[in-house]
Order: C-alpha cells, then sequence, then structure tokens
C-alpha cells in the first residue's frame, strides 16, 4: 500500500490520499477508487516536488441519476450471473429521474415514486434494492456521499406461495403452451409449475457437477 493513500471507512471502497504540497501545507483529499487515488497521490508528489502550486478546487460537477443510473448498469452486467432484472427496472427508473440532479432526489421522493407503481412488497423491494445499488457504486466512485434509497423501509414480504393454479387453470396453460407455442416445451412449464422458480431463475441454473 502507497503511503498517504488509504481507505477511511474499511469496505467502504472511497479512498482518500494525504500529501504535503509545495508550499509545505499538509492536504486531504477524496478521491474514490484506490486506483484513482494512488495516480493522483503520484501526481501531488510531483507537483510538490516541481514547486507547482494547487490551484482553487474545482467544484465538482453534479451527476444526473442518468449517470449513476449508466454506472450501475455497468457493473451489474460485469458483476450479476443475470442482469436482466435490473436493466429493466433501470429503465423505469431513467424514465423518471434520468435528468434529474442525483444528490436532489430524497428518499421520501423516490419511496414516492415506488409506492405509485402498486407492485406487490416482493417486487418495490427489488427497486429498492437497485435504487441502492445505483447509489452505493456512485459512492465508490466518489460522485455522492448518500444513498437515500437506504432509508427507505423494505416491506414485509408474504412466507410461502399466495396460490395454486386450479386444475382448470392447469389444463388451460398446458393447451395453451401446445397450440400458440409449440416450439416451447412443455418441460419448462414443468419445472416452473412445481419449483415456483422465476423465469429468469430457471433459465440461468448452472450445471452442478457430481463428484
Amino acid at each position: 500500500m502507497a503511503r498517504g493513500v488509504w481507505e477511511r471507512i474499511p469496505g467502504s471502497g472511497i479512498w482518500w490520499i494525504h500529501y504535503i504540497d509545495a508550499e509545505g501545507k499538509r492536504r486531504r483529499e477524496k478521491v474514490g477508487r484506490k486506483g484513482d487515488a494512488i495516480r493522483l497521490h503520484h501526481q501531488r508528489k510531483a507537483d510538490a516536488l516541481a514547486g507547482r502550486k494547487l490551484g482553487k478546487p474545482l467544484r465538482q460537477r453534479e451527476r444526473t441519476f442518468q449517470e449513476l443510473a449508466d454506472n450501475a448498469l455497468e457493473y451489474a452486467r460485469k458483476h450479476k450471473a443475470n442482469p436482466v432484472d435490473d436493466q429493466q427496472k433501470i429503465g423505469i427508473l431513467v424514465e423518471e429521474f434520468g435528468g434529474r440532479p442525483a444528490a436532489s432526489l430524497t428518499q421520501q421522493e423516490l419511496a414516492a415514486f415506488l409506492e405509485s407503481r402498486n407492485t406487490s412488497p416482493a417486487t418495490f423491494n427489488r427497486y429498492r434494492a437497485t435504487l441502492s445499488m445505483i447509489y452505493r457504486e456512485a459512492i465508490r466512485n466518489g460522485w455522492t456521499e448518500r444513498n437515500p434509497a437506504r432509508l427507505i423501509q423494505a416491506k414485509k414480504e408474504p412466507n410461502g406461495r399466495i396460490r395454486f393454479l386450479s386444475e382448470e387453470e392447469e389444463k388451460c396453460l398446458r393447451r395453451t403452451i401446445g397450440e400458440e407455442y409449440p416450439e416451447r416445451c412443455l418441460n419448462e412449464f414443468e419445472v416452473a409449475l412445481h419449483t415456483g422458480m422465476r423465469r429468469s431463475e430457471q433459465f440461468t441454473l448452472a450445471g452442478i457437477r457430481q463428484t
């Protein structure tokens, strides 16, 4: 670890630097990612050795919600096995808040929007998780210091299945699949019926290697 580079809150992903400038003043700066912090620390030390004085720091440009959302979507594509669900939810959130400065959005406003969609408790909580991811990754980049989604209260989800298909409903589904979607395999329906898995869960399963 380079001296003068540290993570103030371990595990936060936000890195700081401290150094002595050309005037002999001790300075600290919040940077964001570790690699960026190391590079800036080297640059600041080189400036001090060359006698270059620091100008007044520029005010950080306000990031829009769209920028935060794009950054989170890139993260989801790289680190999640199935980012489609996040992509769909992020698209809906961007339609509502995309052009707004991300820092201007409050917990109350975000919660009110989620409530207005009149979704199930489970879907409400998934949107809440996606919002939290958007702001969490922005914090890692040093784009913002707050995550308003963390303050949104999660809803209690019911345990177990809400209902079962009736015998007539099951027959109707089988008939419809056979008539209108002959290219689809009924085995897919059987798996969903007996496991309760979502479509995204069923089609992203990885094989288990037996030993």
